[in-house]
C-alpha cells in the first residue's frame, strides 16, 4: 500500500492512494456512499446532505468542509454529482456552479482482498478562492494528505461499527 501522493499541475491538486481496511467490500461501499452521514469518515464534513437525484443512478451530494492550515481556517462548500457501482466503485464530480471550486473529481475503486477490501483512490480538485502564492500549495499538499489519512482512520471505525456500518446498505437504492 502507498499512502496518499499529492502534486499540484497547473493549480489542480490531483492526489492518489492505496491501502487495505481490514473489513469486507460490503461494509466499506455502505460506510463511504452515507451520504447523509459523511462527517463520520472526516469530523472536517460539518454537514453532508443529499440534494436529489438528477438521473437515474446519480445521487446529488452536497458537503460543507471547515478546514484549517496554520491559522488560515475557510469553509469548502462542494457539490458532488455521484455514481457508484455497488461494491465496486464510487465517482463523485463536482459541480462547479454549486460549490466553491472549479473543478474536481474523486474515484474510490473497491477489490475484495480476502476478507479485507483494497481501496485505490484518485482525485483532483481546483479550488475557486485565493490561495496564498508560494507557501499555499506547499500547506495545501500536506493538508491533502492530512486529511485523506484522517478519512482512511474514520472508514476504519465505521466499517468496524456495525450501526454505522450497516445503516446505508439498509436504504433502498434509487
Amino acid at each position: 500500500m502507498h499512502g496518499p501522493l499529492v502534486r499540484v499541475h497547473d493549480g489542480i491538486y490531483h492526489v492518489s492512494a492505496e491501502w487495505l481496511v481490514h473489513a469486507p467490500v460490503s461494509r466499506v461501499f455502505a460506510a463511504l456512499t452515507d451520504y447523509r452521514h459523511l462527517g463520520r469518515l472526516n469530523p472536517e464534513v460539518r454537514k453532508s446532505r443529499i440534494l436529489g437525484f438528477p438521473a437515474p443512478g446519480h445521487t446529488l451530494v452536497q458537503m460543507v468542509i471547515r478546514s484549517c492550515i496554520l491559522f488560515i481556517c475557510f469553509h469548502v462548500r462542494q457539490t458532488d454529482d455521484m455514481t457508484a457501482i455497488p461494491d465496486r466503485e464510487i465517482d463523485g464530480r463536482i459541480v462547479p456552479r454549486l460549490s466553491n471550486l472549479r473543478y474536481g473529481y474523486a474515484r474510490w475503486r473497491l477489490a475484495a482482498q480476502g476478507d479485507a477490501t483494497r481501496i485505490h483512490f484518485t482525485s483532483a480538485v481546483e479550488p475557486d478562492f485565493f490561495i496564498p502564492p508560494l507557501i499555499g500549495p506547499f500547506l495545501l499538499r500536506g493538508k491533502l494528505r492530512h486529511e485523506i489519512r484522517v478519512t482512511l482512520r474514520g472508514l476504519n471505525a465505521c466499517v468496524q461499527d456495525p450501526h454505522t456500518a450497516s445503516a446505508r446498505s439498509q436504504e433502498t437504492p434509487r
